[in-house]
């Protein structure tokens, strides 16, 4: 399943993912529709209220932090925030 390079060539033999992937697919019988794009995970470790003497600080820049995420073009993304605290800010 790997497409080989004849000799010489200077790029370098590459898999096939497509197609080692489809074939693990049907090996594994995954039956969800395959990605068209990738989607881009932003995970973003939040302080703790007691850890910090500034959390109106660390709220600020994290405000900042999701203006500059939800600028972004490309639709394919998700965030999550791992904290104990949620910021006042942040709604369900």
């Amino acid at each position: 399943m790997f497409k080989v390079k004849r000799a010489g060539d200077p790029r370098r033999a590459a898999p096939d993912t497509q197609e080692r992937g489809l074939a693990w697919r049907a090996n594994h019988h995954v039956d969800a529709p395959l990605a068209t794009e990738a989607t881009v995970l932003f995970i973003i470790p939040l302080i703790a209220k007691v850890r910090t003497q500034q959390w109106d600080l660390v709220q600020t820049l994290l405000s900042a932090t999701l203006g500059s995420v939800l600028r972004q073009t490309n639709p394919n993304w998700q965030v999550r925030i791992v904290g104990q605290d949620r910021p006042n800010f942040v709604e369900d």
